[in-house]
């Protein structure tokens, strides 16, 4: 059986350049001690036999690189440094931490598991985790009555007022079909299972980049669900911001499996579509601070709603509750707080449905 051993307390491993790949061949081994540092500058990973790692592997350079081979694959810390790119080829597990220097580091429809205490460092919209093609980055921790948890610094976070036991919270990049809303999501979505599912009144944030946008339009993004990654249901939002690139969600009692992202309000429930796709009529447009606007909409029964007014950057300006009855409903809005801009109006009826238009305050 070979043997690659790092022994020392703070020993750096540097492979040269001109190597293409370092190979590990079927029942070798790889085994660092703490502290040592592996620099593969350049060259790519391929690993057929076991990789147990108390150090840092760290790919640097400036040509793609991956890590690849049928073997076990385990990092204690593994840092992309490379604004090339790394890419996977196989599963691999990181038991502390992934850091990001430089470059994105793109699954390839593999899967990267964290140990309870990983975390995700150092990323940014340009030195990220990606994965168009499929693939996630799973971890497991628990999640208990009024804690707020980032699982791994992966970019969502859980407040619930119950226990949640042990939660798997997965984060995938391929963006999801959701039928109902007659289009896909950003690229970005997270499968959350907790042990208890029920009664947890949790709040629920949802951080993404905007190089994951996917062409939504930002500033109307709302949450969308769904149990078997096939049926979708819109679940909306409470809270969300453009410029701190995160929307929330609050009064979550239960979390179907697969949560992610996209722009269409889309009307269903009690709005009534008509010739229109459009079920909102808002007048005048543009708007003036002296002049009364008026909202118009068609339900087909009666409800409580909500209209939220919301800037180009995504912050929830005003909210105003009022109660449709069936039929053709005239709200007068009031908007003269409002500054000069671009704004969205949203209507937000008490069965999830809504619907949007867009107006200019002059």
């Amino acid at each position: 059986m070979k043997h690659f051993l790092a022994t020392a307390l703070y020993s750096v491993i540097l492979i040269p350049a001109f190597s293409q790949s370092i190979f590990v061949q079927t029942g070798g081994t790889i085994h660092t001690q703490t502290g040592a540092i592996v620099t593969l500058q350049n060259i790519n990973l391929v690993n057929n036999g076991t990789i147990t790692d108390n150090g840092t592997f760290i790919f640097n350079g400036s040509s793609l690189q991956s890590i690849s081979g049928s073997g076990t694959t385990t990092f204690n810390n593994l840092t992309i440094s490379n604004s090339a790119g790394v890419e996977l080829g196989k599963n691999i597990s990181i038991n502390n931490q992934l850091l990001f220097t430089a470059g994105v580091f793109n699954l390839k429809n593999y899967t990267v598991l964290l140990g309870p205490a990983a975390t995700v460092s150092g990323e940014s919209e340009t030195n990220r985790i990606t994965g168009i093609a499929g693939g996630y980055i799973e971890i497991t921790v628990p999640v208990a009555a009024s804690a707020t948890v980032n699982p791994g610094n992966l970019g969502l976070t859980i407040t619930p007022s119950a226990d949640m036991g042990n939660v798997t919270v997965r984060r995938g990049h391929d963006a999801q079909t959701i039928t109902p809303a007659s289009r896909p999501s950003i690229e970005r979505y997270f499968d959350i299972l907790p042990t208890n599912n029920s009664a947890l009144n949790a709040t629920v944030t949802f951080n993404y980049f905007d190089a994951e946008l996917n062409s939504r339009n930002e500033p109307l993004l709302s949450f969308w669900n769904s149990p078997d990654n096939t049926t979708w249901t819109a679940a909306n939002f409470s809270n969300r911001n453009t410029a701190t690139n995160f929307v929330q969600l609050t009064a979550v009692n239960t979390f179907p499996k697969r949560w992610t992202l996209t722009d269409q309000q889309f009307a269903t429930g009690i709005f009534e579509i008509t010739g229109n796709s459009n079920v909102l009529r808002l007048w005048p447009n543009p708007a003036t601070k002296y002049v009364p606007v008026y909202l118009q909409v068609s339900v087909n029964k009666k409800a409580k709603a909500v209209v939220m007014i919301v800037d180009a950057s995504g912050r929830t300006i005003s909210m105003q509750a009022v109660s449709l009855l069936n039929g053709v409903n005239t709200i007068q809005i009031n908007q003269t707080p409002l500054a000069k801009g671009n704004y969205t109006l949203l209507l937000k009826a008490e069965d999830g449905s809504s619907s949007t238009i867009n107006f200019i305050q002059l």
